[in-house]
């Protein structure tokens, strides 16, 4: 008895270093992102993106602890993070999931498992978290991505190329030319992440960043870019959401569907995530503009209902193609 204890004891600690062997290696230095990003928290831009990287990062470094549970993991984003940064952790853990997912033989399997456990109202935001790790791990090298893409099953499962396309933006500044390897829909998923990027790149300075997708981005792929523009406008501004209506103004016409598009994704996105706060934020604003936030994300939820009883290919894109045209049929804007 007494050597069963001992047998076991030793492995308990065995398996307690290795991991701390293995997924210390992962865990993010929070303040090294900051210093690299160059965030000082002087102003309002700075300090809150200073708490969307704290979110991300705390997301992504809850799922490496020893005692990690998916239940356990739950909570400590509920209860840790107030309802607008919450989404960010929930990103982060999707980061996390991804580097656990990949001490699986079929880590692709292992993430699907993972994040139905915790709660499909992120679903986005995991695979874009997804997105940041395999791009840490392979960078451009499309076959790795295959790999993992043949082993996910949501349609939304390519929004991992937007995880891509913001962390080579932050990271690597305005050269997107890798964003070729991969095959054109992706790229185009890309694109969108790479205008959320440039968006946080131009410290929400709107001019700054649309002149950023006028001097740096192919012509084909600037309605994506804006697309992603006006997703992260959604939803880094939620809680100010009237501002969407004046930047949306400043926006070049021909690009103005693609940005509401993006606006409406960035919405729908905050509504599955968490009801009760987008109620909230929605008594906020002007009845108007409210009601055209729901009307805009009726586009979102009758698009994405139809092409999904359709099966079609390339869901993602097709999804924000067929936004785009329902928006324009609607002549809502200007």
């Amino acid at each position: 008895m007494i050597k069963i204890v001992f047998v076991c004891l030793v492995l308990s600690l065995l398996l307690f270093i290795l991991h701390k062997l293995i997924f210390t290696l992962f865990i993010q230095n929070i303040p090294n992102y900051s210093k690299q990003l160059k965030l000082t928290g002087k102003n309002d831009y700075e300090d809150r993106f200073i708490q969307v990287l704290n979110a991300f990062l705390s997301g992504s470094n809850s799922v490496l602890k020893f005692n990690f549970s998916i239940n356990k993991l739950r909570n400590e984003i509920e209860y840790k993070f107030p309802s607008f940064y919450r989404g960010f952790a929930y990103e982060g853990a999707g980061m996390g999931l991804g580097i656990r997912a990949s001490f699986s033989i079929k880590s692709g399997k292992k993430f699907e498992k993972y994040i139905k456990k915790l709660s499909l109202k992120n679903i986005y935001q995991y695979y874009v978290g997804l997105g940041w790790w395999i791009h840490i791990r392979y960078g451009f090298n499309a076959s790795k991505y295959d790999k993992w893409i043949n082993q996910l099953e949501s349609n939304l499962s390519s929004c991992i190329f937007d995880g891509v396309g913001f962390r080579t933006g932050l990271f690597m500044g305005s050269d997107s030319s890798n964003f070729s390897k991969f095959k054109y829909s992706y790229q185009r998923i890309c694109y969108q992440g790479f205008g959320r990027s440039i968006w946080f790149r131009n410290s929400f300075n709107i001019s700054n960043a649309i002149n950023d997708i006028n001097n740096n981005v192919p012509d084909e792929f600037k309605d994506d870019t804006y697309s992603g523009l006006g997703l992260a406008v959604a939803y880094s501004k939620f809680d100010t959401i009237q501002l969407a209506w004046f930047i949306r103004t400043q926006i070049p016409k021909r690009h103005r569907i693609a940005f509401t598009q993006g606006l409406s994704f960035g919405w729908e996105a905050r509504r599955k995530q968490n009801k009760h706060y987008w109620t909230r934020m929605l008594k906020c604003i002007p009845e108007q503009q409210a009601f055209e936030v729901e009307t805009y994300i009726k586009h979102v939820r009758e698009v994405e209902r139809k092409i999904k009883n359709l099966h079609v290919q390339d869901f993602y894109v097709n999804w924000m193609d067929k936004t785009r045209e329902s928006i324009l049929r609607s002549g809502k804007i200007n």
